[in-house]
Parts: structure tokens; sequence; C-alpha cells
């Protein structure tokens, strides 16, 4: 290649850049200047507002859905959907949220980042559309997907939602093959209710009477809730913790090797690279949703070739991760009780309970008393610390609640100078973990291994 080439190709990139984080900007200035939980979730007008939208430009978001809502597992479960049914051979678009490291990360085409171009195209429709003036960055972000899923022709859209479900932006999708309700815990108590009951009957807001319902493990009070706001016929009610059997597990670090029995299959030695006992819920309750919608649309059971290749490619950054061996270093977005609960299990499940170095970081609004009585011993050493963000909890007000558990509290002033520390103070047998929010999973993984967090550094 030439170097005239070569230069002209420089050229166009850095000019195709700029305009992608000048539409990101835009973008961005939605969430500052407006509140995007609220408004996506206390108003029915918002969501009616989004509707109108769709039904004037042809219903963009019209396509074979899976909508998956929940407290934690969600985000892994949509991951895990999609890429079975993309092995199986349809073309998917999934979208998800929060992102790690680039907006991009939200809008996955055939598992492939949308590419800046795409991004910046139909972000500029939105932007330049007077009826988006003021809608929020994830109303923005949600109905850019959708577009990207229309334009590029999916045949199936995996979606996570956003916060809650019944006023989520994402459920203005039009049609739902397969709806799924992961975990249920504690979270967002001012937005969506005080008792596991309240929260688990806005996350049913999602069922539509024509889908199916996949369920995971979740405690009486939330299925019987979900149950009965449901109101779908026993047959379209598929629990995941009943329809799936796990009769043998090898678990190591890096993978898991289990044997699974399904209504539609038996998987034997099923290998996938999740670590963790929460992601064996996830596992089940992605496969029987992937199952189900498949037979849906194709009326023919789903391959289990797609399930044994696509699960043994995935991996899902932030969700117990592994950052280093040496020290050996975990990040995890853990961010409700219940989560740190599935956390502490994996690691007693791998035999890591001594020599524990705690890294805290959280966003304001979370039980973090609760989370870390279920992590915290008072053997092991903790660092609080305060993420980036306006809504990041202060490190001071962690360590007070730290120090109600552990004898061994510092205070460090962001992720990398904690990240630091830890490593000074470990020993050859010490773990380091990093957990509190996906935020802290985005920080840690950005400073752990030279990542450029893009909504930070690039939109400054």
């Amino acid at each position: 290649m030439s170097s005239t080439h070569e230069k002209r190709l420089e050229q166009y990139a850095a000019s195709e850049d700029k305009l992608y984080v000048t539409a990101l900007k835009k973008l961005l200035m939605r969430g500052k200047s407006q509140n995007s939980i609220t408004k996506q979730n206390n108003d029915d007008d918002r969501l009616q507002l989004i509707w109108n939208y769709l039904n004037d430009h042809e219903r963009p978001d019209s396509r074979h859905t899976v909508h998956i809502a929940g407290s934690k597992g969600k985000g892994s479960t949509a991951s895990i959907v999609e890429i079975i049914l993309r092995f199986a051979g349809a073309t998917t678009c999934l979208l998800t949220s929060p992102d790690l490291h680039s907006a991009r990360e939200r809008i996955r085409i055939n598992g492939q980042l949308i590419s800046k171009p795409d991004f910046t195209r139909l972000a500029n429709k939105l932007l330049d559309d007077p009826i988006t003036a003021d809608w929020s960055y994830f109303e923005m972000m949600t109905v850019i997907g959708w577009w990207a899923a229309h334009d590029f022709q999916s045949d199936w859209q995996v979606i996570e939602v956003g916060l809650g479900g019944r006023l989520d932006t994402t459920n203005a999708v039009l049609k739902k093959e397969v709806s799924v309700i992961t975990a249920i815990d504690l979270e967002h108590t001012d937005i969506l209710g005080s008792t596991i009951r309240k929260i688990a009957a806005e996350k049913a807001g999602i069922i539509k009477r024509s889908a199916h319902l996949v369920l995971a493990t979740m405690n009486k009070s939330a299925r019987d809730a979900i149950r009965s706001r449901a109101g779908l016929p026993d047959d379209h009610i598929h629990d995941a913790s009943t329809d799936c059997t796990i009769t043998s597990r090898t678990v190591s670090l890096d993978k898991q090797i289990i044997t699974l029995q399904t209504p539609d299959h038996i998987y034997n030695d099923l290998t996938f690279l999740l670590p963790g006992e929460h992601q064996l819920e996830n596992i089940c309750s992605g496969i029987r949703a992937a199952e189900i919608a498949w037979y849906a649309v194709n009326e023919t059971k789903l391959p289990k070739k797609a399930v044994f290749e696509g699960l043994a490619s995935l991996t899902i950054p932030g969700r117990f991760e592994v950052l280093s061996q040496k020290p050996l270093m975990i990040t995890d977005g853990l961010h409700t009780p219940l989560a740190a609960k599935r956390f502490s299990e994996s690691l007693k499940a791998l035999g890591i309970t001594k020599n524990l170095i705690w890294i805290f970081g959280f966003l304001e609004g979370k039980s973090i008393s609760k989370i870390i009585d279920q992590l915290v011993m008072p053997s092991d050493t903790t660092i609080a610390t305060e993420l980036s963000g306006l809504r990041a909890l202060p490190s001071e007000a962690i360590a007070h609640e730290l120090r109600k558990r552990s004898h061994q509290v510092s205070v460090q002033p962001n992720i990398s100078r904690s990240i630091e520390y830890a490593k000074q103070i470990s020993g050859p047998d010490s773990t380091i973990l990093i957990v509190g929010s996906l935020y802290t999973a985005s920080e840690a993984r950005a400073f752990e291994l030279e990542l450029t967090n893009e909504t930070k550094e690039k939109t400054r």
C-alpha cells in the first residue's frame, strides 16, 4: 500500500472518529441535562411518547424479540440468548446497558459493536429530529438500537431492560416471543417499590399476553407476584429452576463443564467460559429462553450444536472477570445483596477464602451494608474508594460501613490508586477483589488492562 493511500485512510479515520465523538457528546448531554432514570420509569407519558414515535416511523422495532428484566443476571442472560440464536443461524441485534468502555457496546450486530459510521448516522438521525429534543440518553440509545436492528434486517433482537420493566423505554417494543425475568432483589426501591413483591410486579410489566415467559431461580414471593401479574396459561410459563437439571459439574477459575437436561435436550459436557455459581442460573435461563424462542418461530427444536459452539466462545467482561493472575485479581459488577451472596458462593466453590483484599466503589442508593455483610470477613483487608461521576458514593461513606465489618480499612481517592495500593500490600497468596458496580468494574478494567473509557476520555 502506498504511503499516500495510507495517509488518506488515516485522514478518513480521523474525520470519521471526530464525527462520532461529536455525536456522542450530544447524546451524553441528554444524560447530563435530564434525570434519565426518573424520566424512563416514573412517567407513563414517556413510554407513550416513544410508542408514538415508533408508530409514526413504521415500527423499526418490529422483529422477533426476547426481552429480559431482573435485578441480577439479565445482561449475562441476554448475551447467552443472543449468541445461541446467532450460532443457530439467525442474524441478531443485542441491546444491553450500561456499557463498560464504549457507548457502542450497547448495540451489537451479529456479535460485533455497531460501527462508528453507523452509530453516527443513526444518532444524528435522532438528534436532528425536533421530536427528540427532550429525550434522555437512554431513550435515544434504545431507539438507535432499534433503528440498527431495522437497517441490518436482524432476524432477532435480544433486549436487556434498563431499569424496572413496566415503564422502561425498552417496553415500547411492539412484539415479543419470549419474556425472561431473572432473579429479583431489593434495588432502586425509591422507584420500583420497597418490597420484593412490588419490585417483581414492576419487572413483570414486560410480559405480553401472547408471549412465553421464562423465570429464573427466585424466591416464592417474587415468583408468585410475577405469575399473578402475567395472566398467561400454564404452558406459556417456563420455570428454569424446574425445567433445567444439572447432573454433573466441574468448575475452575476459567471455565465450567456441566451436563444439563432441559425439556428439549440433554447437553453432555457443556463447556462455557463463565466462572461463578450465579452463571449456572443464567445458563439455565438463557438456554431455556433460546430453546423456546427458536421453536416459537421455526417450529423445530433448537440445534444442540448452537448451544455448544455458542457458549464455548462466549465471554462477558466485568462479570467475575480475572484481570491478572499474579496477584490474582478479579472484578465483578455486583451491586445488590443477592449478587454479593452469589459472588461469595463462587469464591468459596473455587477455594478463594483467605488473604482477601477488597476494593469497593459504589453508586448512591445501593444497599451497601447488606452487600458488605455478604462479602467481608473481619480478617479481610478492605479499601474504600470513590468512582468518577456524579452519582458516586463518597469513599468515606463506604469506609464507615466497612469499619463495622472489617478490622483493616483504608481509603483511596480512586480505583487506580486503590489497585496500586492493593498490589503493594498483597502477598503471594493474596486475592484482590474489585466490586460494587459495573462502573467499578469498568474503571478497574480501564486501569489494569490499559483501556480507554471512551465516554470519560474522548468526550471531555
